[in-house]
């Protein structure tokens, strides 16, 4: 789809925005589960989290991440007191950085790899933003077109999903402050 200054842009009904948003909820699920643990676990007895092949992974979330970023700034969205997509570019750019741009930037760049390794173990912490990202689940429950009773559910299952999430930050946490 093009714009009418001619760039290219994504319909935020579109398939493959659709699938994307599936991918990038997957690994936003992934980091809720690894972040955790190889922030505030002790890297030296849990090294396969910290192995070559996870950091690889990592590496290529965080990729995934920023590219997504920009994916979005070329994403339609709908523009409730119109009632119509909006395709003007700019118009979509200035959404998505009054939006959700400041959280979605701050967790696709790791910014522990560019600093000082007596500063990296603060900066790490940073990498909790991408926990973040979880809250397109209900985004994407909301947009799909599926019953409203089935809706509810989802977002209930959501909701369930979201709290194993904080108790496995809480409790890393309690592991690093005990253990």
């Amino acid at each position: 789809m093009r714009a009418s200054d001619g760039r290219i842009i994504f319909s935020y009904s579109s398939a493959f925005i659709k699938y994307w948003n599936y991918a990038v909820i997957v690994l936003a699920i992934y980091n809720s589960i690894t972040i955790p643990i190889s922030i505030f676990y002790d890297e030296a007895s849990h090294s396969m989290f910290r192995g070559e092949v996870a950091g690889f992974m990592d590496a290529i979330v965080d990729l995934i991440f920023l590219v997504d970023v920009i994916i979005t700034f070329r994403t339609t969205y709908l523009d409730t007191s119109k009632g119509c997509e909006e395709t003007d570019t700019h118009k979509i750019g200035m959404t998505y950085l009054k939006g959700s741009f400041t959280i979605d930037f701050a967790s696709s760049v790791p910014f522990a790899e560019f600093v000082p390794t007596s500063l990296k173990s603060a900066v790490k912490l940073l990498g909790l933003l991408k926990l973040l990202r979880i809250s397109r689940l209900s985004v994407a429950v909301t947009s799909s077109n599926a019953a409203q009773a089935d809706k509810v559910q989802m977002k209930i299952v959501i909701m369930a999903f979201e709290l194993l999430v904080v108790m496995h930050v809480l409790g890393t946490i309690w592991f690093a402050l005990v253990g």
